[in-house]
């Protein structure tokens, strides 16, 4: 199971709130399942005034065979447009993720 366990606008981030309205989570990677390994991965966004992902990167992974996947899943999310008096260009919205890699028991 891959949830979304946190997140949180850093502190440079100009606005206020960012309800997410498209979340396709990423993909366990099949040999990791396998192994039984689970992990987590921190993921900073940054957020174009349209809602969609201008940039993301890993800052933090329990295992980097989990990173591809997240890169991957979290390039389609899609946030709540924000008015332009909220982001200018050169300032965006800012918020880091934190995804959870689980085994669930069957």
């Amino acid at each position: 199971m891959v949830t979304l366990e946190s997140a949180t606008e850093t502190k440079e981030s100009p606005s206020r709130g960012f309800p997410i309205l498209a979340l396709p989570l990423p993909n366990y990677p099949p040999d990791l399942r396998r192994a039984g390994i689970t992990g987590d991965v921190t993921v900073r966004l940054a957020i174009r005034p349209d809602g969609t992902v201008l940039s993301s990167s890993i800052l933090k992974s329990s295992f980097r065979e989990f990173e591809a996947s997240v890169l991957t899943a979290t390039k389609s999310w899609l946030f709540r447009t924000l008015p332009d008096a909220q982001i200018s260009s050169d300032k965006r919205l800012v918020i880091d993720c934190q995804i959870k890699f689980a085994l669930v028991a069957q």
